[in-house]
């Protein structure tokens, strides 16, 4: 009977040395705590200085184009943390509602994304079931 319970002790507890292991393995190589936030503006200036007020933390302005208007457009781009996402995002609209704001995963071991991209140029088009876009 105590052999019996000596066994049963054991397989639990490989069990849970096992479910750990695999439960730390999960959490160091979490892809999504750092996430690369990608801004398009008309208002780089007032951007970069409003977010390094927010974070404390520079952006990096990687190219400034002329658009087809004649107004210049920086891409702007930052290493934030996920819970960071919602507060930025609520700060860049405030100050420029036409931002596109982009924000990709990262990968932890270059620093490259992943591919999955989360857009949000404002409202969506309204759509039919089949894709179709509802024109005015």
């Amino acid at each position: 009977m105590r052999h019996e319970l000596m066994i049963y002790d054991a397989v639990f507890y490989a069990i849970v040395l096992a479910t750990s292991f695999i439960a730390g393995y999960r959490l160091l190589n979490v892809r999504s705590l750092n996430r690369m936030m990608r801004i398009n503006t008309r208002h780089g200036d007032i951007m970069e200085e409003a977010v390094k007020r927010e974070t404390g933390r520079n952006l990096v302005r990687f190219a400034s184009i002329q658009s087809g208007d004649r107004a210049v457009v920086h891409r702007l781009q930052l290493v934030i943390y996920r819970l960071e996402e919602l507060t930025l995002r609520d700060l860049i609209h405030s100050i420029d509602p036409d931002a596109i704001v982009d924000v990709v995963p990262m990968d932890r071991e270059n620093g490259e994304n992943d591919g999955n991209t989360r857009h949000s140029p404002g409202k969506p088009p309204r759509v039919s079931k089949y894709g179709n876009v509802f024109y005015k």
